[in-house]
C-alpha cells in the first residue's frame, strides 16, 4: 500500500512539474509591459516588509507606472482593495495576466511571493533582508539533501502552489 502511495505521489508530481515547466515555456511568448510592476511579500499572504515600502515610494513619486500587490491570500486582497491598494489575487484570470505580463516583479521571500511559472522574460528583484549568509540555505543545496523522489515533490510544490 505505501508503495502504491509513493508511485501516486511521483506521478502527481511530474504531472505537476510537467505543467509548470510548459507553462513556464510559453509565459515566454507573452508582451512584456515595461510600465507594469508587481510586488510581493511574506508568501503572498501579508502586506509588508521592504516590497511594501517601494510599494508605497513607487505609487507616491511615479503615477506613470503600473503597479499592483500579488496577494495569495482572497481575504488580503479584499481587505487591500478597501484600503485603496491595487492588488490582484494571484490564483485568478486577472492575476495571471497581470503577473505574466509584468516586466518587474518585486520579492522579498523568493519565490513564494507570487506565482514563478508565469514570469518568463520578466526581471525578479529580491527584496531580501541579507546579503550573504552564514549557513548554507539555498533550495538547490537543501534538494541535494533528499531523495530523488522527494526532490520531485518539494520542487514541484514549493515553485508552483506556493
Amino acid at each position: 500500500m505505501k508503495y502504491l502511495k509513493n508511485l501516486l505521489l511521483v506521478f502527481d508530481s511530474v504531472i505537476k512539474t510537467t505543467l509548470m515547466f510548459t507553462i513556464y515555456f510559453f509565459s515566454g511568448f507573452v508582451i512584456k509591459n515595461n510600465k507594469r510592476w508587481g510586488f510581493g511579500s511574506w508568501a503572498g499572504k501579508e502586506f509588508r516588509g521592504n516590497a511594501k515600502y517601494l510599494y508605497n515610494y513607487v505609487r507616491s513619486n511615479h503615477k506613470e507606472i503600473e503597479i499592483f500587490w500579488i496577494s495569495k491570500s482572497k481575504s488580503l486582497h479584499e481587505e487591500l482593495l478597501k484600503k485603496g491598494i491595487n492588488s490582484v489575487y494571484a490564483y485568478s484570470i486577472n492575476g495571471f495576466i497581470k503577473i505574466s505580463t509584468s516586466s518587474i516583479i518585486f520579492c522579498t521571500h523568493r519565490f513564494v511571493d507570487f506565482i514563478p511559472c508565469l514570469t518568463k522574460n520578466s526581471n525578479i528583484v529580491l527584496l531580501g533582508h541579507m546579503t550573504f549568509t552564514i549557513k548554507t540555505n539555498s533550495i538547490r543545496e537543501l534538494l541535494k539533501k533528499k531523495i530523488l523522489l522527494k526532490r520531485f515533490i518539494i520542487n514541484s510544490y514549493y515553485y508552483f502552489f506556493l
